[in-house]
């Protein structure tokens, strides 16, 4: 009759292991393994909506970011003011040319030369005289050739720093970036950032001839296209330097005016020099024969080509009231490429967050 109370432990025990087996396949299900949990992506994150994220983000950016495209910005237009000191040292330069190209011009040698090349009405229908000058002028100050390799070579200096600019911008970028908490922002590409700029440049201003410089100075340190940015400054100095000689050779009258009518005109612009240096020839061919029994040519000589130097100078960097110099071209670049590197890498920043919040509405 004793034995059925051994049951009772039995079943107590039985019941038991249920309870704790039970207890802990609930915790099993309740507390998964690290592994298992899923990164939070933008618009899982707990208590905050993609308008929070999006504040997070700019703030990152004007506090981290927008200072180093600043910092950027400023070196370029530090290196658009050296660019524009190249420039004028290099025309500087031409000045070493006046005294032995007067001197040249002025002895007898040269003179019984004019004298044999020089018929009746030479400066309106021969180009002898002015050939041979054009020689001695490209021996000693310059040619177009010259004159267009200077322009690009300030050009290139500036394309090589803003370049450098560029990319010591982007790598403090990537560094910030990653060192801050954000996460999935898209990779910023220096290809991506300079094909941007290629494509805002199609639609960039007018036409007018500010935006024409403006592009061709940009997509030479976009894409190192260059060239069309020194031409349009050459095409631009001649033309201005055809109206400043023909207004000073008509108010001096005499040779010099049928002088700058042949090299701002026709004669001496089909000759080695090129158009420009023809023009300033045909001013010189015109004193020759003005002044050449005075005692000062070589003074009045020297002034007439001092004052042309001058005037070179003042259109290429600072242009006119019709057409833009070198430092208008620059000035546009700088405010060009910093408007584009705000507008795209500001994008890239905040896109991931603008984007999300498009898929939740």
């Amino acid at each position: 009759m004793r034995k059925p109370r051994l049951l009772i432990p039995s079943i107590g025990l039985l019941l038991g292991v249920f309870v704790i087996s039970g207890i802990v396949q609930v915790a099993m299900k309740r507390a998964p393994e690290p592994s298992e949990v899923a990164p939070a992506s933008l618009e899982e994150t707990p208590g905050k909506s993609a308008a929070e994220l999006r504040a997070e983000r700019l703030a990152f950016y004007e506090s981290q970011i927008d200072p180093v495209i600043i910092q950027m910005d400023q070196k370029n237009r530090e290196a658009s003011e050296q660019c524009i000191a190249t420039l004028r040292d290099s025309l500087e330069g031409y000045r070493k040319g006046i005294k032995p190209f007067c001197t040249e011009i002025n002895t007898w040698g040269t003179r019984l030369g004019v004298i044999r090349r020089m018929p009746g009405d030479w400066w309106y229908e021969k180009t002898d005289v002015s050939d041979f000058i054009q020689e001695k002028f490209a021996r000693y100050l310059f040619t177009d050739q010259e004159l267009s390799e200077d322009i690009e070579l300030a050009l290139m200096q500036f394309q090589m720093a803003v370049r450098g600019n560029q990319n010591e911008m982007l790598d403090e970028i990537r560094l910030a970036i990653t060192a801050s908490d954000l996460t999935d922002v898209p990779a910023i590409k220096t290809e991506d950032v300079v094909e941007d700029v290629t494509q805002q440049l199609q639609d960039f201003g007018e036409d007018s001839a500010q935006a024409t410089l403006v592009r061709g100075i940009t997509v030479k340190v976009a894409s190192a296209a260059g060239g069309a940015a020194g031409e349009f400054l050459l095409s631009q100095l001649v033309v201005e330097l055809a109206s400043m000689a023909g207004a000073a050779s008509t108010a001096a009258g005499g040779a010099t005016a049928g002088g700058a009518a042949v090299g701002g005109g026709g004669g001496s612009l089909g000759g080695p020099l090129g158009a420009a240096a023809g023009i300033a020839v045909g001013v010189v061919i015109g004193g020759v024969i003005d002044w050449w029994m005075s005692s000062k040519f070589e003074e009045q000589m020297t002034q007439t080509l001092n004052q042309m130097i001058d005037e070179m100078t003042q259109i290429a960097i600072e242009g006119s009231d019709q057409n833009p110099g070198l430092a208008t071209g620059l000035q546009g670049s700088c405010d060009f490429l910093l408007q584009s590197h705000r507008e795209f890498i500001k994008g890239k920043i905040l896109n991931d967050v603008d984007r999300n919040a498009q898929k939740t509405e």
